[in-house]
C-alpha cells in the first residue's frame, strides 16, 4: 500500500512541476516585446518583404514613407494583418511603387478594436510611438 501512495505522490509532483515550467515558459514568451527585421531590398509589384516580425498579440505591420527630415510620414502606404507570434517573409502590398533610394519605415501595431481593418488612432495602437521608432525600422528601396 505504501508503494502505491509514493507513486501517486511522485506523479502529482511531476504534473505540478511540468505545469510550473509551462507557466514560466509562457510568462517568458508573453514578456517578449514586439520586433521586426527588414533588409534593404527592391520593391516587387508594389510589395515589399519583411524578413521577420514578432507580435506579442494580434496586430499589424505598417509601412511608411519618409518625411523631409527622414522620419516616418504620417500615413501608412501599406500594412498586413498578423496574428500574435513569429512571422517570416511577410509580404506587404503598398499603395504606391517606391522609388529606388527611398527610405521606408516599418512600424508594429496591436489590434485595439478587434476589427480586421488597420485603424491607427481609432483603437489600433503603435507598439512604438512614431517619434521613437527603432533606427533598425528603416530600410532603403534599391
Amino acid at each position: 500500500m505504501m508503494m502505491m501512495s509514493n507513486t501517486k505522490s511522485l506523479t502529482v509532483a511531476s504534473v505540478v512541476a511540468a505545469a510550473a515550467l509551462l507557466v514560466s515558459a509562457y510568462a517568458a514568451i508573453s514578456a517578449t516585446g514586439p520586433s521586426a527585421l527588414v533588409l534593404d531590398q527592391r520593391a516587387k509589384n508594389q510589395s515589399i518583404s519583411i524578413d521577420y516580425v514578432y507580435l506579442p498579440e494580434n496586430g499589424y505591420v505598417a509601412i511608411y514613407n519618409s518625411d523631409e527630415q527622414g522620419r516616418p510620414s504620417g500615413t501608412a502606404i501599406g500594412h498586413a494583418n498578423l496574428n500574435a507570434g513569429d512571422h517570416r517573409g511577410v509580404e506587404v502590398r503598398l499603395s504606391e511603387q517606391p522609388k529606388s533610394g527611398e527610405k521606408l519605415w516599418i512600424s508594429l501595431y496591436k489590434d485595439g478594436d478587434g476589427t480586421p481593418s488597420f485603424d491607427p488612432g481609432q483603437g489600433d495602437m503603435a507598439f512604438w510611438p512614431q517619434d521613437q521608432l527603432p533606427a533598425e525600422s528603416a530600410f532603403i528601396v534599391r
